[in-house]
């Protein structure tokens, strides 16, 4: 009888240690993976490009800046609308091609985006204007 038990503790315990390396794979697995491609330790540095000439964000626009991409929503179809106002918008990655975000149109005081690294389709922010004060403030 006590072989029994033990057997029985010896299979509970490799199992525990079996479920326990598994869920260690899948944090380490979960943390680096990459949630798209405006992860702020991936990058340099970001530009505005606006008449022809470039104006780096600080800390704190990078930051909103990011924050605002992340919540755009992806639209296969460009949409029209009115002029931009900025040529283009410039991530800069420490590896892998930097990101070139084209502004394509501005709807309803929303930004539309293409991303050719990115393949096809676009990004439209959903700011609700915040987007476009942010860059204003950045060239002026």
């Amino acid at each position: 009888m006590r072989s029994g038990i033990r057997q029985i503790l010896v299979v509970l315990t490799v199992c525990a240690v079996t479920i326990a390396g598994i869920g260690s794979y899948f944090n380490i697995v979960r943390s680096n993976t990459v949630k798209g491609p405006f992860v702020p330790d991936q990058l340099q540095g970001v530009s505005v490009w606006h008449e022809g000439r470039e104006y780096p964000l600080n800390f704190d626009q990078l930051g909103e800046l990011l924050a605002i991409l992340r919540q755009g929503e992806r639209l296969m179809e460009k949409m029209e609308g009115g002029s931009p106002g900025i040529d283009r918008i410039t991530l800069y990655r420490f590896e892998g091609e930097d990101l070139q975000l084209q502004p394509v149109a501005m709807l309803d005081g929303e930004l539309l985006f293409a991303i050719p690294a990115l393949g096809s389709g676009y990004l439209k922010e959903r700011s609700g204007g915040r987007l476009v004060t942010l860059l204003e403030e950045c060239h002026d």
